[in-house]
């Protein structure tokens, strides 16, 4: 292994016990070798955990596996695994996904060219059918399309519009993530709170090509009418945080990113939670006054109970906007 850095290799498994061996397999075929293996399940109701065992016990491979007894959720799990490891880097996987055998030395190679601000490098994933075959467009392709791939202070800025780094194609500095305090256990998913605190405070480099894949799993919390809501409250949760720091708010560019971000998840959330929904487009407003006349549009599509009274605060809050800018300008 020689001067290879210690790189942690971080599972979180929940109920996927069909597919939790081919990812742990991607692990032990890694031309970088110098790994350590930890896992934590998170009180699967399958039969994940005795895959595990049954795998560790073939392979002969060293890995740490820790069997929470309640679910604790994703936030509190990868808490866990950054806890037990020491590597210098780590590589985050998803139980359901698998990396290519180059992933890892080729990540970490491209880490030797960076400054040490460089807190996270990721690169493409494959998107797969829950059977493995190839969905179409890469992870990339289909969130960013066209769009280049961003850099510096764009990173943070394209993030604030949405997430679109796919997980298990990501290598991070261990200490960029205790910098930045770790994961938020108050939240339902984990990925887009951490990649916006980290690229608000460190920079991101993208390292070409495709070096995992990304399974798309019919019975994923995505999917899930019971978490859903869950997930669409978290969205709004983040962003609402974001709404109200210094350097968001003074950058046009930003707010209005926020603001349209946040017309989404309203949107998403609205036949839920009438009441997050309301906050959400609230937030939206404020940031963005010149959204409030679209806004007032979307309470109307989306007919929320009690969106009537927010349409009329709203329209006398814009008449008063318009009359006072109509006096200003004579």
């Amino acid at each position: 292994m020689g001067d290879e850095p210690l790189v942690s290799v971080l599972v979180a498994s929940f109920n996927h016990e069909r597919f939790i061996e081919q990812a742990l397999d991607s692990v032990v075929s890694q031309s970088h070798r110098n790994l350590e293996l930890i896992v934590v399940d998170d009180c699967s109701t399958d039969g994940s955990v005795d895959r595990i065992r049954r795998w560790i016990e073939r392979t002969g491979q060293p890995t740490v596996l820790i069997v929470n007894e309640k679910n604790q959720g994703i936030c509190a799990v990868l808490n866990q695994l950054f806890a037990r490891s020491s590597g210098q880097f780590c590589v985050l996987l998803d139980s359901d996904d698998w990396m290519e055998p180059n992933r890892i030395e080729h990540h970490i190679k491209h880490f030797e060219l960076l400054d040490s601000n460089v807190a996270l490098v990721f690169g493409d994933a494959s998107v797969r059918h829950e059977d493995g075959r190839p969905v179409g467009e890469s992870f990339l392709g289909q969130t960013l399309g066209d769009e280049a791939i961003p850099n510096g202070e764009a990173m943070f800025d394209r993030l604030l519009a949405g997430n679109f780094i796919p997980t298990s194609a990501v290598t991070v500095r261990r200490s960029a993530i205790i910098d930045v305090g770790g994961y938020d256990e108050s939240l339902a998913f984990d990925d887009y709170d951490m990649w916006l605190r980290l690229s608000h405070r460190f920079k991101f480099s993208y390292c070409e090509g495709v070096v995992a894949n990304y399974r798309v799993v019919s019975s994923s919390m995505v999917h899930s009418t019971t978490w859903k809501p869950l997930m669409d409250r978290s969205m709004i949760a983040i962003l609402q945080q974001w709404a109200a720091v210094d350097d968001v708010r003074a950058v046009p560019s930003r707010r209005l990113a926020v603001a349209d971000h946040l017309r989404w998840a309203a949107r998403a959330i609205a036949p839920f939670d009438a009441s997050c929904a309301h906050g959400a487009l609230r937030t939206a407003g404020e940031l963005v006054p010149s959204l409030r006349w679209r806004i007032i549009d979307g309470l109307r599509v989306f007919h929320l109970p009690g969106g009537s009274r927010l349409v009329e605060r709203l329209s006398v809050w814009a008449r008063a906007r318009r009359s006072s800018a109509s006096v200003a300008a004579a």
